[in-house]
């Protein structure tokens, strides 16, 4: 399943150039997906390593490798941080009341929350810029050997797969534990 998926998303990225880049990176700011994957691949394809595929804007080919590099670079770093600005919306819609109640068990306090408002956008779009340009780098300088890395990063594909199983099932069974807990002592469920 997983290989399907990352095909899926280096053929998407092989076919489509920037718009796929800026979509699939747009998306993994809300939602995690593979935007590691993205910005490597599209480092190796913006390297030249592939005889089929080639970076494309506006329809037209980048063939200069030093552009392609940046064209995919930028263009994570843009709909990166517009995800990231469209997820801290629906965040501060939603999560503010879930944090300003829970927000002990993240160390999180009002003070916290309203300083890291204050200055969200310039660290989202300073993090999300280093972690393109190095992502980007690391395929671009991979290049042609990057059909064999990739075969080997199945192994971490399957290790992150196993822990998010993993951290579900105990947050699942912490809760049940916990309400458990709490409906034996007859304080009825928890809010």
């Amino acid at each position: 399943m997983l290989a399907s998926l990352t095909s899926s998303v280096t053929t998407f990225v092989g076919d489509h150039g920037l718009y796929a880049v800026f979509v699939l990176m747009l998306v993994a700011a809300v939602f995690p997906t593979a935007s590691e994957l993205v910005m490597l691949y599209a480092g190796a394809l913006a390297s030249g390593a592939f005889a089929t595929a080639h970076v494309t804007a506006f329809g037209n080919r980048i063939d200069t490798p030093a552009w392609a590099f940046l064209a995919v670079a930028i263009t994570g770093v843009v709909a990166n941080t517009i995800g990231a600005v469209g997820g801290w919306a629906i965040g501060s819609l939603g999560g503010r009341p879930f944090l300003e109640r829970h927000g002990r068990w993240l160390h999180v306090n009002a003070a916290k929350l309203e300083r890291a408002e204050r200055r969200f956008l310039p660290l989202a779009l300073l993090g999300t810029a280093v972690f393109c340009f190095a992502v980007a780098g690391i395929g671009w300088a991979v290049g042609s050997s990057y059909e064999r890395i990739h075969g080997d990063l199945r192994y971490v594909d399957a290790a992150i797969v196993a822990a998010l199983v993993l951290a579900t099932l105990a947050f699942v069974v912490i809760r049940r534990r916990r309400r458990s807990t709490t409906l034996a002592r007859g304080a009825g469920p928890p809010r």
